[in-house]
């Protein structure tokens, strides 16, 4: 516990420093934007509408996994760092551009809202199998444990749009993928 605070603290600690050399160097200010950070703001601005997306935030694997994670039901959840990947999905970080991965802290749990974002046919492919197989993993590690928490990873949704894929063990998996399709709807 205490060793999450002092993470907590420290890293409110390099996000004041950054704001604080942004604002000092000047950075973005008087700078035109180019097409693409217009439409990524016009689209967020949209998403943000409908769902808890910050206006003028670009959407990344980690901002469209917590807004989902936040807007499906859910008990308090942990996101995965680039360490448990690996164990988890059999992925390093290099095989894609960005991925965020929420899961809860109970043990008898299947919630996981996994977000990858990819840029080559061949990491697409390289992540729909490790979804795949963490599929396999869960209905096998939950099929003796708890038949309720087996059904939801049973009825999971897995869905794909522009460079992203989705991996959605929740109660609602389709508003999941709902949350995930309307927030990248047009970018």
């Amino acid at each position: 516990m205490k060793r999450r605070k002092n993470r907590k603290i420290v890293l409110i600690a390099v996000l004041c420093v950054l704001l604080a050399a942004g604002g000092w160097f000047g950075f973005e200010s008087g700078r035109a934007k180019t097409e693409p950070e217009k439409i990524a703001e016009i689209t967020t601005d949209r998403a943000a509408a409908g769902g808890n997306l910050r206006l003028g935030a670009a959407v990344d694997s980690h901002r469209l996994a917590s807004n989902i994670a936040e807007r499906v039901e859910s008990d308090e959840t942990v996101e995965l760092g680039v360490s448990q990947l690996e164990s988890n999905y059999g992925l390093s970080s290099n095989e894609c551009v960005s991925f965020s991965v929420y899961l809860t802290k109970k043990d008898s749990s299947a919630f996981e809202i996994a977000v990858f974002e990819f840029s080559t046919p061949e990491q697409k492919q390289k992540i729909q199998q490790a979804i795949q197989r963490r599929k396999v993993q869960k209905l096998a590690n939950l099929k003796e444990l708890n038949q309720a928490e087996y059904s939801l990873v049973q009825q999971a949704a897995i869905s794909e749009q522009g460079s992203f894929l989705l991996f959605a063990v929740c109660k609602t998996p389709q508003k999941a993928q709902d949350i995930f399709r309307e927030v990248l709807k047009g970018s």
